[in-house]
């Protein structure tokens, strides 16, 4: 009965987590001797599922409304891990498809955006602009969690799991898709940019520290925030004024920088309501899990 009345504890993304932990891990142990470094992946899941399973100690310092944030929203910091592992487990059922985007594009347009668009606009101001709205993005994921926190502590529950389960989805496509993307696909100097500026230096930083040759369709930049714009649409409308401009930034800045192909830029917009749509109906599944009326 203890151990019952401790795992109801904890909270639905919680429960989402281990669910994409075990799901992994078993796809892991089926291709074993494909996946590189697999017991590496496989120490990582249970470092994580053994953190996750004592987060309900926390309990007593919730009293702390930053402490009370962290617990809530602490899913987000796992999710650059989960996206950088997806480069190990990609190439299971196909080898990369990075050709066969970038001929679609040449058939589409007669060029590839993802070069010309650099190549046309070579300009340092434009390209820190540019550069300004790719790094937004981080910002504008944690920035929506905090100002909902703000309004209303107990709906970042739901936003976070939102959030986390939309993330998931597409991170179970991009294992399935292997694309890496126009700064991988193409040889230097044509898969780069010029590092003209200070929010260059940050983009390369992020890319240093977490980037990997993998996720690039559909493009989860554009598919999140749009996602996120979904969510502020009805409850949180003011957050439209600077999210809406800052997505129409990075949705041409992901090509401009190289990071996606244009392709990538509208798999993000078709498939993020159909994404978030799923992520509600699983919202609705896990939320019959007990919440501590700690956190409401």
């Amino acid at each position: 009965m203890r151990l019952l009345g401790y795992l109801k504890r904890l909270l639905p993304v919680d429960w989402l987590l281990i669910c994409y932990l075990s799901l992994t891990g078993v796809f892991i142990l089926g291709f074993y001797q494909i996946i590189p470094f697999a017991h590496y992946h496989l120490f990582g899941r249970a470092v994580s599922a053994g953190l996750l399973l004592l987060l309900p100690l926390l309990d007593n310092f919730l009293k702390v409304r930053a402490v009370l944030f962290l617990r809530i929203a602490y899913p987000l910091a796992f999710l650059g891990f989960f996206y950088a592992e997806t480069d190990a487990l990609n190439n299971v059922f196909f080898s990369n498809l990075d050709y066969h985007f970038a001929r679609f594009e040449m058939l589409v347009f007669g060029f590839q955006p993802a070069l010309d668009f650099y190549a046309s606009f070579p300009n340092k101001w434009f390209s820190e602009f540019m550069n300004l709205g790719y790094f937004s993005y981080y910002f504008l994921i944690l920035g929506f969690a905090i100002h909902v926190f703000i309004k209303n502590e107990s709906d970042l529950i739901r936003i976070v799991f939102l959030i986390c389960c939309s993330f998931i989805f597409y991170y179970l496509i991009f294992i399935i898709i292997p694309v890496s993307g126009p700064q991988y696909y193409f040889k230097s100097p044509y898969n780069s940019i010029p590092n003209s500026g200070i929010f260059r230096t940050f983009v390369l930083l992020v890319e240093k520290i977490g980037e990997r040759p993998t996720a690039a369709f559909p493009s989860s930049h554009v598919g999140i925030i749009f996602i996120l714009i979904l969510l502020a649409w009805k409850k949180y409308a003011k957050t439209l004024a600077w999210l809406i401009p800052f997505f129409i930034i990075l949705s041409f800045s992901t090509v401009y920088i190289k990071a996606h192909y244009a392709i990538d830029v509208l798999g993000g917009l078709i498939s993020a309501p159909i994404i978030l749509w799923f992520s509600n109906v699983t919202w609705k599944i896990f939320k019959n899990h007990t919440i501590k009326k700690t956190f409401l």
